[in-house]
């Protein structure tokens, strides 16, 4: 092999790989809200709710997963006030997603209240843990 027909080689796996990077479509979890959607939260009431198990929360990436389903978890702020996903525990006390723990809330029933957006992501307004009455 000579020098003429590994440079040839190296500048097309070059071009091959620099065109994959720049084709591929990015797979990211990261999610923003239109300002049709932020109507919508701040103007109407709760439109999506659900009662079931507590899978996964992901506090980087902002999403919970609840019956397989992916819920986002709101933080923003419009018209001077500020929108946050609260978690409710089973004795009542609120908290959010900075400060939950994955362990206390992991397969426990909750029931999540939110928004449907036009995109057909849901956007939780508040998740509470449902109290188990029967002892």
């Amino acid at each position: 092999m000579n020098c003429k027909t590994i440079f040839r080689n190296l500048h097309l796996a070059v071009f091959v790989l620099c065109m994959g990077l720049i084709l591929c479509p990015k797979d990211t979890a990261a999610f923003s809200l239109k300002s049709s959607d932020i109507d919508r939260i701040v103007h109407s009431g709760t439109d999506y709710q659900i009662n079931t198990l507590f899978m996964e929360i992901n506090q980087k990436e902002a999403y919970v997963v609840v019956g397989e389903i992916t819920i986002y978890l709101m933080d923003f702020k419009a018209g001077g006030k500020h929108y946050r996903t609260v978690f409710v525990d089973d004795r009542g006390d609120t908290s959010y997603v900075a400060s939950v723990k994955a362990s206390q809330w992991k397969g426990k029933r909750v029931i999540v209240k939110g928004y449907k957006l036009d995109s057909g992501n849901i956007v939780a307004e508040s998740i509470e843990k449902v109290t188990n009455r029967h002892k």
